[in-house]
Formats: structure tokens, sequence, C-alpha cells
């Protein structure tokens, strides 16, 4: 077993995440298997660089962001987590999924440092942007948008996200039945 499938496993939260988003971001700039020519090959193996080079700098991103929160400084860790997110990657549904994990991280040193206002904030805006409309991927949203909102005592709007969450978990595993 690797190292990064050591951290997907057992790690923190943090730590997890990173080594995902490691592995999707490497999974994503492997090679296709291709019948094109020379020039497209150069091509393939250009964007397959900028891509690796780009996972490094969002690795590094992350880890520094992970160690200034594990330090008390949410601010400094939530400035290179957006970093992250200003990196030019490929349009790709994987990488998309990747970066929602970067806010969902955002989100959470938010709440942990108990700035509910600002993880609501980012949890609305991320509902509305994001083009991952897995009932998943959604209800997770809802649940830290509730979150937010009960830290700030709005506990009526929380239970609202929270059955919106439990409406889209039950929705989805109906449509598996």
């Amino acid at each position: 077993m690797t190292l990064i499938h050591r951290m997907l496993i057992e790690g923190p939260v943090l730590t997890r995440l990173l080594a995902l988003l490691v592995l999707t971001l490497a999974w994503a700039a492997a090679p296709q298997a291709s019948a094109q020519e020379d020039d497209e090959d150069s091509s393939a193996r250009i964007a397959e660089e900028r891509l690796e080079l780009l996972t490094t700098l969002a690795s590094a991103h992350y880890d520094k962001a992970g160690l200034l929160a594990e330090q008390g400084q949410p601010d400094a860790a939530v400035r290179e987590l957006r970093l992250i997110l200003k990196l030019p990657f490929p349009d790709d549904e994987e990488v998309a999924r990747q970066l929602f994990l970067v806010n969902i991280t955002i989100i959470e040193i938010y709440l942990e440092s108990e700035r509910f206002a600002e993880a609501e904030a980012l949890g609305r805006e991320t509902l509305e942007k994001i083009t991952d409309r897995r009932p998943q991927t959604l209800a997770e949203l809802h649940i830290f948008v509730a979150r937010a909102l009960r830290g700030q005592g709005k506990d009526q709007e929380a239970l609202e996200q929270l059955n919106r969450a439990i409406e889209l978990g039950r929705s989805a595993l109906e449509e598996l039945d």
C-alpha cells in the first residue's frame, strides 16, 4: 500500500482530502490512449506535464494550508487554499470535484474557527455555482450550510437545510433501488 493510499484510509480529514486530491489530479494527468500522430502526442505530453505541475503546486498549497490551520492561523490557511482555486486547471469533471473539496475544506476551517457567517456564505455560493449536481454532493453542502446556520443560532434555517440534505439522500437511494 502506497503512502498516498494509506493517507487516504487512515489520515485525519485534511490529510485524507489531500490524498484524494493528489490521486484524482494524478489520474486526470495520466496519458490517455490515442491513435494520434506525433504532434498530438507532443501536445498531450505538454498538457500532462502542465497538469502534473499544477497538481504539485496544489499539493504544496494544501499542505501549507493544513500546517497553518494546525498552527491556529485559519485566515492564512484559507488564503492558501484559495490559491489552489485560482490555478489554471483544465475544465474536467473530476478536477472540479476536487476543487469542490477545497471549498469544503475552507468551510470546515470557517466552522472550526466559529466564523459561521463566512461558512454559510461560502456554502450557499458553492451550492449556486457547483457543476457536480449529484445528490450526495448537494446533500454534503446542505449539511455544511446547516452547521454554519446552527452556529449563528438560526436553528429553523438549519433544519430546512438538513431536511433538504435528507430529501436528497432519500431520493438518491430510491433511484438506486
